[in-house]
């Protein structure tokens, strides 16, 4: 069996790229302006408030007979404290050597004993080194109520004290270790506002396709659903609360690794023969594990050196880009265990909303569109040819969903098609299907679970979230004005009429395809709005990608302008807009 080693990857930071042509925007030309993900033309700046400085001010209080008020009083250069300090728990021992002199103590209280005073350089807390810092340790006299004061100055990062508060409730986290055999997987789910930390403490283990490192700590937030396998067995560490957590020996990873394996003989007979690699398209109803089984196959692949391209079709979840649109990714490392791929210039297109039914018109185009462009760069990359392609689709497998998963076969000319825990749509698609497209039944995972539409939705607001301010909010974005005049907005697809109120002898016109120009209003405030790479209106805005979004958060008609939120400075660098029928409020 070949080795499925991971190479090691740096950390990704997501961007989505605009490019003055189709081919550029496949990530081949590295000096391209960017607008994505946290550039539009330019770098942001730092987070505000990043580089200022933190006062941080720790105190504990303690009595021997009965809890009293205690006085906190100010001392000047002139009268240094002369107590004997007594260190907070956690605080290492400050360093040897100080001054001695007098103190003035508030009236009724007696000072004991002269005792040196200490001025720390550098202090630990919670084994956290805080660099350079001035500490000043005190305890009142016998009489008065004891307390100690710790006063920090950081010239460090205001986040750093937040992580200080997190590592320092770490001892408080419940932590529980486990022990999976060989074929085995330690399924869990985080709690809502709760995080947990994964580590990975002896043999090998993977979760969807990614390698972990051994003694490294992997964060998941609130929400995150997560399976860790191991071929060989491992044993794992889990560090906070969890809703459930459990070790499975029901997996389906064996016939997934048998799919992945079929489908690298199939390169390397490519390879030999000088033709296309499999083009492969994963099929099934909500909530069976169709983007985890995506993911697990690219992942494979690229282990063993292929270059596959991610087609996403599912505009309600938007792994590539944002929910509302359809896209295609080179992908040439694995995914970050808690990041997911590195979305560096992936092709996007806008469709504008969260399910295919909207305008199934306009879904069909961009399926076509995406698979051209394919087809393009199969001819100019070989390599990208032979490693061929996997093709996320969205859940509505009935009626016209139907014929749009049929439609997509046919425009990407499909080899395989993978159907997952649904044997109807398995036999329609094998009887409606040329007889030369191998059609796979493949269970779901155990591990599955069925979300809510409230679910749904969060994923999605904080997927939009993600675009804006970065991975766990590590980018901040900029708020500008744009003049009316400046940009021109339109609507792909027009309100059908119905026949009742139309003239006598005269058809229904296809308007889903049309573009009506948008008026800007109140009404388009919290709207998305794709910024679209065309240079004209001559050129069909539907089929064009898109260089990136932007957000609108208020419209003042008085002066002709709106605000956007924007993941980089002005100016846009495009004035053709696309709105969305998804709104963004950004209230964290």
């Amino acid at each position: 069996m070949e080795s499925l080693a991971a190479p090691s990857s740096p950390s990704r930071r997501p961007s989505l790229s605009p490019a003055t042509g189709e081919r550029e925007l496949w990530g081949e030309s590295p000096q391209q302006p960017r607008l994505g993900n946290h550039r539009l033309l330019g770098g942001s700046p730092p987070r505000a408030g990043r580089n200022r400085h933190s006062y941080l001010l720790l105190s504990s209080f303690a009595n021997n007979d009965r809890r009293r008020p205690a006085h906190l009083w100010r001392h000047d250069q002139n009268s240094p404290l002369t107590t004997t300090p007594r260190r907070p728990s956690g605080c290492a021992s400050p360093a040897a050597g100080g001054r001695s002199g007098k103190t003035t103590h508030p009236e009724g209280h007696r000072a004991p004993a002269a005792s040196p005073v200490r001025k720390c350089r550098t202090a630990f807390v919670s084994g956290v080194d805080l660099g350079e810092c001035g500490v000043q340790l005190g305890l009142a006299g016998a009489g008065a109520p004891r307390f100690t004061v710790l006063a920090l100055w950081l010239r460090r990062h205001s986040s750093y004290t937040e992580k200080m508060g997190e590592e320092a409730n770490d001892d408080k986290k419940p932590t529980t270790k486990f022990e999976l055999e060989r074929e085995t997987e330690l399924r869990f789910e985080v709690e809502a506002s709760q995080s947990v930390q994964l580590e990975l403490l002896a043999g090998m283990a993977e979760i969807f396709g990614t390698e972990l490192t051994r003694n490294k700590k992997f964060t998941f937030d609130a929400g995150a659903k997560v399976a860790v396998f191991t071929w060989h067995g491992c044993s794992l560490q889990l560090s906070g609360r969890t809703e459930v957590a459990y070790v499975s020996k029901d997996t389906p990873m064996l016939l997934y690794l048998n799919t992945h394996t079929a489908l690298e003989q199939m390169r390397r007979q490519a390879e030999k023969e000088e033709e296309r690699g499999p083009r492969v398209m994963v099929v099934g109803p909500t909530d069976v594990g169709k983007s985890t089984v995506c993911r697990l196959l690219l992942n494979y692949a690229v282990r063993l050196g292929r270059r596959p391209t991610y087609v996403e079709l599912d505009v309600g979840q938007g792994s590539v880009s944002i929910p509302g649109t359809m896209g295609a990714l080179y992908i040439e490392r694995p995914a970050d265990v808690e990041e997911g791929f590195s979305i560096q210039a992936p092709l996007v297109y806008h469709f504008g909303s969260t399910t295919p039914g909207t305008n199934i018109k306009l879904y069909n185009k961009i399926t076509s569109r995406l698979a051209d462009v394919f087809n393009q760069r199969c001819e100019v990359n070989r390599r990208a040819s032979v490693s061929g392609c996997v093709i996320n689709t969205c859940g509505w497998v009935k009626g016209s969903g139907y014929q749009a998963l049929v439609h997509a076969a046919s425009a990407f000319e499909v080899d395989v098609v993978v159907v997952l825990d649904q044997e109807r749509l398995y036999n329609e698609l094998k009887r409606d299907l040329p007889h030369f497209v191998r059609t796979v039944l493949l269970p779901k995972s155990g591990g599955v679970v069925e979300r809510s539409k409230d679910f749904r939705r969060e994923c999605r607001d904080e997927r939009i979230r993600e675009y804006f301010y970065g991975f766990r909010g590590c980018f901040y974005p900029h708020a500008f004005n744009v003049k009316f005049s400046d940009v021109k907005i339109y609507k792909v697809g027009a309100p059908t009429i119905p026949d009742s109120c139309l003239p006598l002898g005269m058809s229904q016109e296809d308007n889903q395809l049309k573009l009506v120009p948008v008026t800007p209003g109140r009404d388009m405030v919290h709207h998305l709005l794709s910024v679209s790479t065309a240079e004209g209106t001559e050129e069909n805005l539907s089929e064009t990608s898109v260089a990136g979004f932007i957000v609108v958060t208020s419209v003042d008609l008085e002066h002709q302008v709106f605000t956007v939120l924007s993941p980089a400075p002005r100016p846009l660098p495009k004035n053709f807009l696309l709105i969305m029928d998804i709104r963004f409020m950004d209230l964290k």
